[in-house]
């Protein structure tokens, strides 16, 4: 069988993996090391992390003055990026055989976030309907203090041509190891 290409890996043909009750945990493992090993959160200028559970997903990252606009405050993709991360893998713990996707995503700003005065923001996901082809969830991001300073809500599909079977950082264990970061919740 010829290698499919997803993404920047590629991977020969798999069987669908099952996700039955007993491999829940397995999933949820295996979700939080696909977004280590995304290119965007690989990365050490994110350093940020996300650890799943069933319905849920806890996202944190730190503050850094270059995630910031000219006044000094974090720029809104910073906001966003945590709030859709947190909501998506709440998302994606839903469906263990396809990735999901976003199809929509809506974020509200309630405070600004400066770097010196807030290290760290943390952005918690949940599941709030789930079907089949859809998936709504909503996350909420908050400083190390428990100030809720964003949050959003949005809409998520599994792709029907992205089975996580395909996806190696998801599949291929040797390659791609576990860390104490990819328990789940």
């Amino acid at each position: 069988m010829s290698a499919i290409r997803v993404g920047r890996f590629s991977a020969a043909p798999r069987a669908r993996r099952f996700c039955a009750a007993a491999d829940a945990a397995l999933h949820y493992r295996r979700a939080a090391r696909m977004y280590r090993y995304a290119p965007i959160n690989a990365d050490a200028r994110h350093e940020s992390r996300v650890r799943v559970g069933a319905g849920t997903a806890v996202a944190t990252a730190p503050v850094k003055e270059e995630f910031c606009h000219t006044a000094g405050g974090l720029h809104g993709s910073g906001y966003f990026k945590l709030l859709d991360d947190a909501a998506f893998f709440a998302a994606q713990s839903m469906n263990p055989t396809h990735f999901v996707v976003t199809t929509s995503f809506t974020s509200y700003i309630t405070k600004v976030v400066v770097p010196a005065k807030v290290p760290t923001l943390t952005s918690t996901g949940t599941v709030t309907s789930s079907t089949k082809g859809l998936i709504l969830a909503e996350a909420v991001l908050k400083t190390p203090d428990g100030t809720e300073v964003a949050r959003g809500s949005g809409t998520f599909m599994p792709h029907p041509k992205l089975e996580l079977a395909l996806v190696p950082p998801y599949v291929d264990d040797e390659k791609f190891p576990f860390t104490e970061e990819d328990d789940p919740l």
